[in-house]
């Protein structure tokens, strides 16, 4: 499928516990429901609609009449509370030994904290034989593949790439999610390495040559990405293609990669719509 942008990261909420103590008859529960409101008072019929509101609501109770004896739970109902932002707790959230403070889950109810945004079957369709794209795709894809245009509604923020790996510590840009798996990148090949054939400048220049003709299909793509490990078997990098010479079979690499460059080393190429050949991959049109 070819999204233009995407979502996030999915992560479930089971049981966070600031102070843990036994739950008592004077404890006080406040409830969060994904169709809540946060002028609610937070009850089990009238729920907040975010974790802040209840936060900041537990602020205050501390602040004026103290927790009381049992302390507070906060209860999640059921279903994926969708956020932009992380939630931020500190030390004047915490509770006591015989006053905890407790967000959980509702019953057995199962509530899902998911950092990103989820994009409807609705919103794709399939990619059509007049679109500039269309012949790009592989043609074993042709036919295959379904679009979402995520600028249309709304949804800019589609990550950045960033060089990372060996001696680098950037998180990677987004991760897509599809029935609970998560895709790869489209790439080329679609398991294992091809290996570098030369280094023309040298362990330290940037360019290597390639063998084969794949990359002849890769002229109109704009944002290529290659992971290598370009020296030592145990320094693998991510890096950005900075040019690609299809006539001298040569790639240059927009950093140097920890180690430089050496012959025979594996690597693989990725983020291609040229290379979106199999299910389970996908790509985002960033511009």
């Amino acid at each position: 499928m070819k999204a233009r942008g995407i979502l996030a990261i999915r992560f479930s909420l089971a049981v966070l516990v600031l102070a843990l103590s036994a739950s008592s008859l004077q404890a006080a529960d406040f409830y969060i429901s994904t169709s809540g409101n946060d002028s609610n008072p937070g009850t089990l019929s009238q729920p907040f609609r975010t974790l802040e509101k209840a936060r900041d609501t537990i602020r205050s109770l501390k602040s004026s009449s103290g927790l009381p004896a049992g302390g507070v739970t906060i209860h999640l109902r059921g279903g994926n509370h969708l956020r932009t932002d992380s939630f931020s707790l500190s030390s004047q959230d915490s509770g006591t030994s015989d006053r905890p403070i407790v967000y959980r889950s509702y019953g057995s109810e199962t509530a899902r904290l998911i950092g990103g945004i989820q994009i409807p079957s609705s919103w794709f369709s399939l990619v059509p034989s007049s679109a500039s794209s269309y012949t790009r795709l592989p043609s074993i894809a042709r036919g295959n593949v379904y679009w979402a245009n995520l600028g249309s509604h709304g949804i800019t923020n589609y990550g950045t790439l960033k060089a990372r790996g060996y001696n680098s510590f950037y998180n990677s840009a987004m991760e897509v999610f599809f029935n609970g798996d998560a895709p790869e990148l489209a790439r080329w090949p679609n398991t294992g390495y091809v290996r570098t054939v030369s280094v023309p400048n040298g362990q330290y220049g940037r360019v290597f040559t390639y063998s084969g003709s794949q990359a002849d299909r890769w002229t109109q793509a704009t944002d290529v990405w290659l992971m290598g490990y370009w020296y030592n078997l145990y320094a693998e990098n991510f890096c950005r293609m900075a040019n690609l010479n299809t006539g001298s079979k040569a790639i240059t690499l927009e950093q140097n990669p920890a180690y430089g460059l050496g012959t025979d080393q594996p690597y693989f190429v990725l983020n291609l719509l040229e290379e979106l050949d199999r299910p389970g991959e996908y790509y985002i049109d960033r511009a």
